[in-house]
């Protein structure tokens, strides 16, 4: 799923394994579908990493201490450059044709989207 985590351990000198070629191998999928799916993981991880820079107290209150010596901008000027990305973002993620996604990629999409919509509310 998106929200989660890669930290599983590898011996020493292996190579993680690529996520697209994990999906590649246990889905129907064909590769179109799963650079697609890969894109959304992507485009998600960048938003969250965004979001956690950019809201330091939510981000903190979430467990994530790397900004605790920030304040959040909250300038006109920012919060209407901060609605104006979210929702660029928003309808990137609405024009990605998912229908032909394995289900699981499908879920992940839907519920990323939802988040950006209540963001961008």
């Amino acid at each position: 799923m998106i929200a989660s985590t890669q930290a599983h351990a590898q011996p020493r000198g292996a190579a993680s394994p690529s996520p697209v070629t994990n999906k590649a191998l246990i889905s129907n999928a064909g590769s179109a579908e799963v650079m697609a799916a890969a894109a959304l993981h992507s485009i998600a991880k960048d938003y969250y990493n965004w979001r956690n820079e950019n809201s330091p107290i939510a981000s903190s209150s979430r467990g994530l201490h790397t900004w605790d010596d920030r304040m959040p901008d909250f300038s006109p000027a920012k919060i209407a450059e901060e609605a104006q990305h979210v929702h660029a973002l928003l309808e990137k993620v609405r024009a990605m044709k998912i229908d032909s996604w394995p289900k699981d990629e499908q879920i992940d999409a839907i519920l990323f989207r939802a988040q950006l919509e209540n963001v961008d509310f």
